[in-house]
């Protein structure tokens, strides 16, 4: 089996996301059903990751699903880090995301990523910090709510170069994001 060059490395990683990264960017919907939509996909490539990175067996399918070890967003997200598949600043950053989706999931109505902790969570992510730099130096003025889509779009490509990388032999080494993450402020929600 003959390994992937780069460029069809990127080609595959922006076929696989190219309509999720449309519809975020022309979305409609409120900020509630945009992060609840984001943390499902972000959790359905943490789950193709997991699949590709385990041994090959009928088995696995159950790791998934039901009371599996492997059901639960939380899971999948540590797992992935622990085999090596993914970075400890992408773990991180997955976990902020789980929460948004968490505080957001856990509330009958409204929320918005103007409030905390949304807005809290998603400026605590290591890529906020380089997000809001490239929107300033291209002279936008920061906006929660498109550097929280930037933001996604940017752990989306991070994740399927993991999911990429999972499909060849070679683990993946701990490469940090491209900046260093604010501390986040201590709040209190429900998981």
């Amino acid at each position: 089996m003959t390994r992937p060059t780069k460029s069809e490395r990127l080609k595959s990683i922006l076929e696989a996301t190219r309509g999720f990264h449309a519809e975020l960017d022309h979305s409609t919907h409120s900020d509630r059903a945009q992060v609840i939509t984001v943390g499902a996909f972000l959790d359905s490539m943490l789950e193709q990751l997991l699949f590709f990175g385990l041994a090959e067996g009928g088995w696995k399918r159950d790791l998934f699903e039901g009371q599996g070890p492997l059901a639960t967003f939380s899971a999948r997200i540590d797992m992935a880090c622990a085999m090596g598949l993914l970075p400890e600043s992408l773990r991180r950053d997955l976990h902020l995301i789980r929460k948004l989706r968490n505080h957001f999931a856990h509330r009958v109505v409204g929320g918005s990523l103007l409030e905390n902790p949304a807005k809290q969570y998603i400026e605590a992510t290591s890529v906020h910090g380089f997000v809001v730099g490239t929107a300033v130096s291209q002279g936008r003025r920061p906006d929660i709510r498109k550097d929280f889509r930037d933001s996604v779009h940017v752990l989306v490509g991070f994740l399927q170069g993991c999911v990429e990388r999972a499909r060849t032999p070679e683990k993946m080494p701990n490469i940090p994001l491209p900046v260093t993450p604010p501390p986040l402020a201590r709040t209190r929600t429900r998981h």
